[in-house]
């Protein structure tokens, strides 16, 4: 669940850990250091799209993920 922070997303700032590209997709992931949710935003974008761990793996299957946390290092 999204906390605060995530849900008042202004950018990517201090309190976001980036995680992966997706040049396809023309997007990054971050992961909020508060909460832990995951946050995909894109180029253009001018609002995240909130991700489960399993579509994490899917949109960013470059990012290195465990086989139960896309949010560490693997």
């Amino acid at each position: 669940m999204a906390c605060g922070k995530c849900l008042g997303f202004h950018g990517p700032m201090s309190n976001y850990t980036s995680l992966a590209l997706s040049i396809p997709r023309q997007a990054e992931l971050f992961s909020c250091r508060n909460c832990g949710q995951l946050l995909e935003i894109g180029a253009l974008a001018r609002f995240p799209i909130f991700l489960t761990p399993e579509q994490a793996r899917d949109n960013f299957p470059d990012g290195g993920w465990t086989a139960d946390d896309p949010s560490a290092d693997g």
